[in-house]
């Protein structure tokens, strides 16, 4: 049985290499690469709140989605499944903004390379701040945390392909002041491909600044070596340090 599951692992993760590689010969386009693009650069125009159910960076991106925006009135919008990639698959992935707040649902997603999987993974933030939580989620055998400390840190060993993380409850905040919560970021090494990041569950609240107005720098992940970023203060919390990672001790193994 330990035979047949490392050969069926490895098997799944020889299909998911070649089909990365012919992503980026350009041979497969991921159908959530078709998201609202006009959605997207509002999002990231310094102001308002935004969210979204998932999104992935790497050898095959998929623009988030479904991806919502607004400065006013609550918008909402929801995709059935997410399976166009062998990578991982998502259900009932619902995102809502209004001019003060922001959720994100995504519902079972399973990610097999990591043995990871979750019932649901939630995100929201509004004027009291931000947080996360997960419904009945595994990582290689292992229970996650059903509400984590912001920016707790799972490292997970794969073999013949390095060391993946997984941040729940990941806190930042943004160049131009807002702060974005993501419930559960993926990093997993695709050996010569690079890494791949999954971003599941994000929300975005916050008046705002413009970048150039703005002391902080910006906090997004170091994509060369996929090590996760330290965060800055909540929303509305009084300055100070930002919070540390919380890595969990020891590293979880996926050896089938």
């Amino acid at each position: 049985m330990r035979t047949r599951t490392s050969f069926a692992r490895a098997s799944l993760l020889a299909t998911v290499t070649v089909t990365m590689a012919a992503a980026v010969a350009g041979v497969v386009t991921a159908p959530g690469a078709r998201a609202d693009n006009g959605g997207e650069e509002r999002r990231t125009q310094g102001y308002g709140s935004s969210a979204y159910g998932l999104s992935l960076t790497g050898p095959i991106p998929v623009q988030p989605l479904p991806s919502v925006w607004s400065a006013s009135s609550e918008v909402r919008k929801s995709v059935l499944r997410e399976n166009s990639t062998r990578l991982l698959s998502a259900k009932a992935l619902e995102s809502g903004a209004a001019a003060d707040r922001a959720d994100a649902t995504v519902s079972d997603l399973r990610i097999p390379a990591l043995e990871l999987m979750a019932e649901a993974i939630t995100a929201k933030c509004g004027l009291g701040g931000a947080s996360s939580r997960l419904v009945n989620a595994r990582l290689a055998g292992q229970p996650l945390e059903s509400a984590p400390r912001p920016n707790t840190t799972v490292p997970v060993k794969l073999p013949g392909l390095g060391p993946a993380w997984v941040t729940l409850n990941k806190q930042e905040r943004l160049r131009d002041g807002r702060l974005s919560v993501t419930g559960m970021e993926t990093s997993i090494p695709l050996g010569p491909l690079g890494r791949e990041t999954v971003r599941t569950a994000n929300a975005v609240c916050g008046p705002g600044k413009w970048a150039h107005d703005h002391p902080w720098e910006a906090t997004e992940q170091d994509s060369s070596s996929g090590e996760p970023a330290a965060s800055d203060p909540a929303h509305g919390q009084p300055a100070a340090p930002a919070p540390k990672p919380s890595p969990v001790r020891g590293d979880l193994a996926v050896t089938g």
